[in-house]
């Protein structure tokens, strides 16, 4: 969250399954800390409806499953960062 602080980037992604800290979680703590509320923050992960829906209830800007192409990763993050 330092690195957040100090690059202020246009978006996050973030995998669903980190071991230290689900993106699940990370999300909600964007989500709630003045300053990154608004920040898009996409969650990556298997190609898993029920992940899918974790991530949206923990205020996903979007779930990309890993089979996507970085091509629509990155037109994601564009859309994301107009919000």
């Amino acid at each position: 969250f330092t690195i957040l602080k100090n690059l202020m980037p246009t978006a996050v992604m973030v995998n669903i399954e980190q071991s230290q800290l689900p993106g699940t979680e990370v999300c909600r703590i964007v989500r709630n800390t003045p300053g990154f509320r608004k920040m898009p923050v996409f969650i990556y992960g298997r190609d898993n409806e029920e992940q899918e829906k974790l991530a949206m209830d923990a205020g996903a800007s979007g779930y990309l499953p890993y089979i996507v192409s970085a091509g629509k990763i990155v037109d994601a993050a564009f859309e994301g960062s107009e919000a």
